[in-house]
Parts: C-alpha cells; structure tokens; sequence
C-alpha cells in the first residue's frame, strides 16, 4: 500500500513538472475515475446495486466511450431500478458507436422500468429480429406477458426463445405454458430430449412426464413418474405434499393419456 502511494505521489509531480497544474488536476480526475469504477464494479458483483449507482451517476457521461465501461454503467442503473437514468447511458453509449445486443437490450429495459410495457415489447421485437439467435429478448418479452396475464403470448414467446437455445432450464419452463394452451405437439418435441436429463429435481421429471402422457408416449411417462418418485423420498414432507397436489393428474394416470 504505502509502494502505491509513492508511485500515485511520483505521477502527480511528473504531472506538474510536465504540464503544470491541468496536467496534474486531468490525471487526479482520471485516477478517480478510475477509483470509482473499481469500487463500483466490486459493489455490483456483491450485488450492492444502490451503492454502484450513487457512485457511478456523477461520472456517467464519462464512461459511454468503450464497451466494459458501458457494460457495468447499463448493468449497474438497470439493477437499482433507474430506468430514464438506464435510457440515458443506453442512448449514449449507442451514440459512440457501441451496438451491442446488451444495449439495445437496455433501451427495452429501461421502457418496461418506467412503466411502458407496450414500448418495451416493440422494441424487444425489434432486438430479437436484429439479434436472431439470441433467446434473452424473447424471454424479458415472456415476462413482460405473464405480467400482464398474457399466457398465449408468454407461450408463444417462450417456445420461440427455447428454439433459439440448447438450454434445458428454457425448454423446461417452456412446457408448463404450451401444455396449459393445448400446445400438446410442441411441448412434447421440447420434452422428448429432456427424457434423460440429469437431476435430483423430482418436478422436472414430472415436467417431462406431464408432457410425454399428453402426447401419447405412455412408456416413457411412467418412467419418469417412477423416476420422480424415488426422487421425492428424498424430500420434506412439506415438499413432498406440494407436488403430489401440483402434479396428482400425472402420478395416478399410471402412464395413460391425460387431458389437458
């Protein structure tokens, strides 16, 4: 610590013995710029939202010039929830040429913030149409349905997310919804390669089960309920209770077509 406080004491008088006191006072601004982003980024990643921001806001226009900058400014503004602050350095950083899917993404962001779902959903269209194989869109689109008690377009949107990702968590949480449309067809191509997934989730295999039943795979929904079951001795009673209610359509049907 004191070696870093000699070379910070040596830059300052190379400073003024080179360009006088601007030189000095340009690079006391640039160190604590610097300073600040440091401690900003550690704060984030604490998940201290709050505190990133109140020390990132006063230098704002100061970091839309490179991509990392940018990056921890959209990230930062758009977890403590300050969405006409998030448009701002969104905007800004597109001005200076940075068109990243995560700024445009933020534009979005900061609409649904200040409460304007119609504009977030226009323009989380336009990003997923530019970016066409990214899913995150998609899904912010999903949430923004479900929200407003949408399913059909939660679904929709879901299902076209799940397309885009080899992400087993997405094609999951896809199912519920498309079954619940009577999407029979789509849900079960989603659930047929989740058949063999590993895990200790009893719910995933009841998931998948629920699927393969509705779409006439009985075999292969019986190994799941069995699966499922040998999984849920290992939980709470209280666990164990709330699925055997959430799924009791799929652990008594034994296999056979369920209606959805």
């Amino acid at each position: 610590m004191a070696s870093r406080k000699r070379i910070i004491i040596s830059l300052f008088v190379i400073c003024i013995l080179a360009g006088g006191g601007w030189a000095a006072t340009h690079f006391g601004r640039a160190y604590c710029l610097q300073r600040e982003v440091s401690k900003a980024d550690e704060e984030s990643k604490k998940g201290f939202w709050a505190l990133a921001y109140d020390r990132l806001e006063p230098y704002r226009k100061q970091l839309t010039s490179n991509e990392k900058d940018c990056n921890l400014l959209l990230n930062t503004f758009a977890n403590a929830k300050k969405g006409e602050r998030l448009e701002w350095a969104a905007q800004a950083c597109l001005e200076s040429k940075i068109e990243t899917f995560g700024v445009y993404l933020s534009i979005a962001i900061a609409h649904e913030l200040q409460g304007h779902d119609q504009d977030a959903v226009r323009i989380l269209n336009e990003v997923s149409a530019k970016f066409d194989k990214e899913p995150t869109a998609l899904l912010r689109m999903a949430n923004i349905f479900i929200r407003n008690k949408d399913e059909p377009k939660a679904a929709e949107a879901m299902l076209q997310a799940a397309n885009r990702t080899e992400d087993p968590q997405v094609r999951l949480d896809t199912i519920p919804p498309l079954l619940r449309q009577k999407r029979v067809a789509e849900a079960l191509k989603l659930a047929i390669p989740l058949r063999e997934i590993p895990t200790e989730n009893p719910e995933v295999r009841l998931i998948v089960a629920r699927a393969l039943i509705a779409g006439h795979e009985p075999s292969g929904g019986v190994k799941q309920i069995n699966e499922a079951r040998f999984l849920m001795m290992k939980l709470s009673p209280e666990r164990k209770a709330q699925l055997e209610n959430d799924y009791a359509d799929v652990l008594k049907s034994g296999g056979k077509a369920i209606s959805m």
